[in-house]
């Protein structure tokens, strides 16, 4: 059995089930609100309306052109892949990928929570809140990383880039 990544379990752990809660959040059918009008009749300036809701994954707002909640949805899967690939391997760019997605998701959600004018609408908000919380507790966490160890550590000492081993002979 492989072990796993003990190095930001603390972190990781967190985040995946943030990641698994925000994928239920958009799976449930009420995350986007539609509302759609129509006149009563050919010459009548009065509209009838009537709202729907959708889930992030449904194809009804993307065919209306409402394009950010299926990259959303996407986004979400994709970095709980990650996620899960990062419990075993420690590679700095998969956390790279990791945090360059959720940033992305974050603008997203913040265009949808903005251009979209469903204020009420909760699950654009908690998406759009967790995402910034992740940002902010990440850039914490890396900056406490890099001055718990120094930068020359990450680099091999024999390396060809190490100038102070080199001599002139």
């Amino acid at each position: 059995m492989k072990k796993f990544n003990k190095k930001h379990l603390l972190f990781l752990i967190p985040v995946g089930i943030l990641e698994i809660i925000l994928l239920v959040l958009e799976c449930l059918p009420n995350g986007i609100e539609m509302e759609f009008k129509w006149p009563i009749d050919e010459n009548s300036t009065i509209f009838a309306s009537r709202t729907e809701y959708y889930s992030y994954f449904s194809d009804m707002p993307y065919g209306y052109g409402n394009i950010a909640p299926i990259f959303i949805g996407i986004l979400t899967i994709a970095i709980i892949i990650l996620w899960l690939v990062n419990l075993f391997l420690d590679k700095r760019g998969i956390n790279i990928a990791i945090f360059t997605l959720t940033m992305i998701k974050l603008i997203l959600t913040c265009v949808e929570f903005i251009f979209s004018q469903t204020w009420v609408n909760w699950t654009v908000f908690a998406i759009a809140t967790v995402c910034a919380i992740y940002e902010i507790a990440k850039v914490i966490v890396n900056k406490e990383f890099s001055k718990k160890y120094d930068k020359d550590e990450y680099f091999n000492d024999h390396t060809e880039n190490n100038v102070a081993d080199d001599t002139i002979s």
